[in-house]
């Protein structure tokens, strides 16, 4: 051959060695797209959830006064239901995003996160 190899050495190094060498991985650009651009929203989202919590759970933070609404250092601006459901909303986001990365991770580069991603999405649907 023109590696200086004889023609049956050549033949035989470029045999596949395993089957995982012989499996081709999938991918597929489009939907890789959409799981960056969900990732993204996803970072977004969540810290957009962080500064609703923030601002409704932190008590005696600037809130003095009273709107139209009543007083701003009671219901609605400091209530502890909506303050446990702006976290649990950022946990999701967080789990949203997590799901995002690995469904990216398999449309990308054909790395399979099936279990992982469908146990993120579980969590983001709290």
């Amino acid at each position: 051959g023109s590696l200086g190899l004889p023609s049956d050495e050549l033949s035989s190094t470029m045999e596949p060695t395993s089957a995982a060498s012989t499996t081709t991985r999938f991918t597929n650009p489009p939907s890789c797209a959409v799981d960056v651009a969900d990732s993204l929203l996803a970072i977004v989202t969540a810290a957009g959830d962080i500064v609703d919590a923030t601002s409704r759970c932190a008590y005696n933070r600037g809130w003095y006064g009273e709107s139209v609404d009543g007083n701003k250092n009671v219901y609605p601006f400091h209530n502890g239901r909506a303050c446990a459901a702006d976290i649990v909303e950022a946990i999701s986001s967080f789990a949203a995003l997590v799901g995002g990365l690995e469904g990216a991770a398999f449309d990308c580069y054909g790395n399979d996160q099936a279990c992982g991603q469908a146990i993120s999405k579980t969590v983001a649907c709290l």
